[in-house]
């Protein structure tokens, strides 16, 4: 803790009302609420929305204890704010309106509580309808490895394996059962490793608006998450406005779209009561000036209507979001077409680029989802030739490749990567790549948030960005620190200060931070003979990290002799549309 942050929080307690700022010099926020936990490196608040807010201790810039406003009262635990409260408020008048009924006093937003396990049973209930037996054996097989990456909470490192092997089933989906469980499997797997944004189109192709929206708030595409959530609204997914919401509603004064959530709810009386007061905020907001009687017996639906056709029509806007639902509601799942002969695979040539590879296998992925071997890069030309040597360099990243399609010699029936080598493109990114070498990692100092000595792994808050890094034991180089992981098993092992590089959403080459002395002292004996070979390889390597790499004199990769793979036969190839087709800037095609 530095010393301006103990200044800060001396004398700040639990339950007390506070105001602060806190950030980076360059990028500051504020915030003010109620302490409901206080420890050596966080502060919690919870605000008057009932939202609660953590704040690492260090990013404090300023505190201040001002009275707390009389209608502040935080959430008493176990509050339920899921469901709106009424209460009898008395007539309201003023611009000509009068209104004599009772109203609903909208509740709060409720956090939206995502919980991984239930969503893998709502898989695992939908993939029952699935009539095919290999595609429902692919399906269980992803399905398993997925809540085996869930229990060991190594999702993240797993993500772009098992998405492929998601996206591998594509073509083997014949009907509407298929393709709803292959979307939502590839939604739920984005949510679960915390890749948000490539969970958005196919939540929504599965008709998941509600989670969709979670997804885009947790990835900070705000215009999305409203999109995705009045969605949710109109599909009946979500049963409650809250005030957060309706303030959107009043500030966008979309009458056309809330009153078409009102029809879609009608037969709710709960529900129209919310959208009538949400109604009366639009008016409220607007400061509309009309004659309007609203009877204390109209019901909530009729009370609601009233104030739409209400509402004068200069005042009215148009969102869009109705043109995004009626886009989503078009969405059908393709019907597969057979043609009557196979491509020619050799003469249509596709390029991509190098999305992932693993040296100890010799196999990777080239985007967005073909598999591809090195035995499959053609071991005679000199774009092939000076592929195999970059892979073997672990100089792959991003390379533009051309490519052919095949039929999977492992995975009968699908296809793969035939014939791969450089395009001339790919060629000048890889002289450039030998030219300067990698581009240097980035760099992070942080403190370790938790640790599970039963997996082997944890996570670490970066002091950097702010983002939270996922680390394995093997991941830590530093052989003290792996020791002291390894055998220290008290909670002094969560809030070291530690130092890392990111690839990702992950933390590599993990070494203490100027631990005290004597920390490696007490470690010492635990220190391997391996882990100390390891730890001088890694203090070698940095310092010949400025040193440019040198090409192999011959095909590292000679024991792997070029197999073109046989095309596809005709009954098995399917004419049909990318799984995902949408644009990355917006929510829709």
């Amino acid at each position: 803790m530095t010393d301006l942050a103990r200044e800060l929080v001396d004398g700040v307690n639990v339950n007390d009302y506070v105001k602060v700022r806190y950030g980076t010099d360059q990028n500051q926020d504020s915030a003010e609420g109620t302490v409901t936990g206080l420890t050596e490196n966080f502060l919690t608040l919870t605000r008057a929305d009932g939202g609660r807010l953590k704040i690492r201790v260090d990013d404090l810039r300023s505190l201040d204890m001002p009275p707390a406003p009389n209608n502040f009262a935080p959430p008493a635990s176990g509050q339920n704010f899921s469901q709106p409260m009424t209460q009898n408020v008395m007539p309201f008048v003023g611009g000509g309106m009068k209104i004599a009924r009772k109203t609903v006093n909208l509740a709060p937003a409720a956090p939206y509580n995502f919980i991984a396990k239930d969503w893998l049973e709502k898989i695992r209930d939908v993939k029952q309808n699935i009539f095919d037996q290999k595609l429902k054996r692919d399906v269980n097989n992803i399905l398993a490895s997925m809540k085996t990456a869930v229990k060991n909470r190594d999702i993240a490192y797993k993500y772009h394996d098992l998405r492929a092997k998601i996206l591998s089933i594509w073509n083997d989906c014949d009907v509407d059962s298929d393709y709803e469980t292959f979307y939502l499997m590839l939604g739920v797997l984005a949510v679960c490793a915390k890749e948000y944004a490539n969970s958005f189109e196919p939540l929504i192709r599965a008709r998941e608006y509600s989670l969709a929206a979670f997804a885009a708030s947790a990835a900070a595409k705000y215009d999305f998450a409203e999109i995705f959530l009045f969605c949710s609204l109109l599909s009946g997914q979500e049963k409650t406005i809250s005030r957060q919401v309706a303030m959107v509603c009043a500030e966008k004064r979309d009458v056309a779209l809330l009153e078409e959530i009102l029809d879609a709810n009608r037969d709710d009386e709960d529900f129209c009561e919310q959208v009538a007061a949400c109604a009366k905020l639009i008016f409220d907001v607007a400061r509309v000036d009309i004659d309007l009687d609203i009877d204390e017996n109209l019901s909530a639906y009729d009370t609601a209507k009233k104030f739409f056709d209400a509402f004068p029509e200069n005042l009215k806007r148009d969102s869009g979001i109705l043109n995004y639902w009626r886009e989503y509601q078009s969405y059908t799942f393709p019907e597969p077409k057979i043609v009557s002969e196979a491509p020619d695979y050799e003469s249509g040539r596709l390029t991509g680029r190098i999305s992932s590879y693993n040296m100890q296998g010799a196999w990777g992925f080239i985007s967005p989802e073909y598999f591809f071997h090195v035995g499959q890069i053609y071991d005679y030309t000199e774009s092939g030739i000076l592929l195999r040597k970059m892979l073997y360099l672990d100089l792959w990243q991003q390379l533009e490749v051309s490519f052919s399609l095949g039929e999977s010699l492992k995975y009968p029936g699908r296809t793969a990567a035939s014939g791969v080598e450089l395009t001339e493109k790919g060629y000048e990114e890889a002289q450039e790549l030998l030219r300067n070498g990698k581009p240097a990692p980035i760099k992070h100092t942080g403190v370790v948030e938790a640790y599970f000595p039963l997996y082997a792994n944890g996570r670490v808050v970066s002091n950097v960005d702010g983002n939270t890094y996922l680390f394995k034991l093997d991941d830590i180089v530093d052989p003290w620190l792996k020791a002291f992981f390894r055998n220290i098993n008290d909670r002094s092992i969560e809030n070291q200060e530690i130092s890392f590089e990111s690839a990702g959403k992950k933390a590599l080459n993990v070494c203490w931070h100027e631990p005290p002395e004597f920390y490696r002292e007490t470690c010492e004996e635990f220190v391997t003979d391996e882990d100390r070979e390891l730890w001088q390889k890694f203090l070698s390597a940095q310092e010949n990290a400025d040193q440019k790499p040198e090409l192999p004199a011959e095909d590292p990769y000679k024991v792997y002799r070029y197999v073109a793979l046989p095309e596809m036969k005709s009954s098995s190839v399917n004419e049909k549309v990318a799984p995902l087709a949408w644009r990355k800037d917006l929510p829709c095609e």
